[in-house]
């Protein structure tokens, strides 16, 4: 019987075909650094105008319908590294002045190809986003830190935390994120842990996109703080837009190891 649908194909003259993935990645990255670069912050704004204000008609009416509970999709990330040079103090320092000064794009948006815009301002206390996760939505919005909700764990094991508001930019609070750092005992690395609070309304694919969402940021966010500090780069400047950001995440530099662990 004939085989249907299937397509085999081998280089038999060129580049080998298992270094394909690994080098459309890197175009790929090298593309979006250039038109995020040739956009620019205002010209993005006007670029997902009509998305953004699709995204605040859904995001007003998941707030309305919602009963007031908020569900979670919690990731926590493992980096095995030399404590000397990468820690959880260190890490909030960089993520602190990641998104801010003048580079464009930065180390926050390079986390994650959904990342349009990641502009922080006040010192890096706030940070203006534009970002869409799971369904495709493209949101607007500002982290602003607030208390620790009544629903958030209380995590006492991790000793650097911030808490943050998800705001749209007409003032409405559509969710919570907190992420939390700590060094492992052993001295063998670091853990970060994120989890964002939403609407109970919110719908599962959308959820399931801020779980993959967060992940990728983390492990990513990790590798260029590493970079940053091993390599002298000011913390606030972005990753060369060609580098590191191909291969197997799970181990990304010499010296630097992340791992992804499910038992939350």
């Amino acid at each position: 019987m004939a085989i249907k649908h299937l397509l085999l194909t081998e280089v038999l003259q060129g580049t080998p075909k298992s270094n394909l993935d690994a080098l459309e990645l890197t175009a790929a990255h090298t593309v979006l650094h250039t038109i995020r670069a040739r956009l620019g912050p205002s010209g993005t704004l006007a670029l997902l105008e009509t998305d953004i204000a699709t995204a605040n008609i859904f995001w007003h009416a998941t707030v309305a319908r919602s009963s007031g509970r908020f569900t979670s999709r919690p990731v926590l990330v493992r980096a095995f590294v030399n404590p000397a040079i990468l820690n959880a103090t260190s890490f909030a320092n960089w993520f602190a002045s990641a998104g801010a000064g003048s580079t464009f794009p930065n180390a926050l948006m390079a986390g994650h190809p959904a990342h349009y815009l990641e502009l922080a301002s006040d010192g890096g206390i706030t940070i203006d986003i534009i970002e869409s996760w799971g369904a495709g939505l493209i949101a607007h919005l500002s982290a602003k830190p607030t208390a620790r909700q009544p629903f958030m764990p209380d995590l006492a094991e991790f000793p650097v935390q911030n808490v943050v508001a998800l705001t749209l930019m007409d003032g409405t609070v559509f969710g919570y994120t907190i992420i939390a750092a700590r060094d492992l005992a052993d001295g063998s690395g670091m853990e970060i842990r994120s989890e964002m609070w939403m609407p109970d309304t919110t719908p599962v694919d959308i959820m399931r996109g801020l779980e993959e969402h967060s992940t990728t940021e983390l492990v990513y966010w990790l590798r260029f703080a590493y970079d940053g500090l091993v390599d002298g780069r000011g913390t606030h400047e972005g990753p060369p837009h060609d580098a590191g950001l191909s291969g197997d995440v799970g181990k990304l530099d010499e010296g630097f190891e992340a791992d992804i662990l499910s038992e939350l």
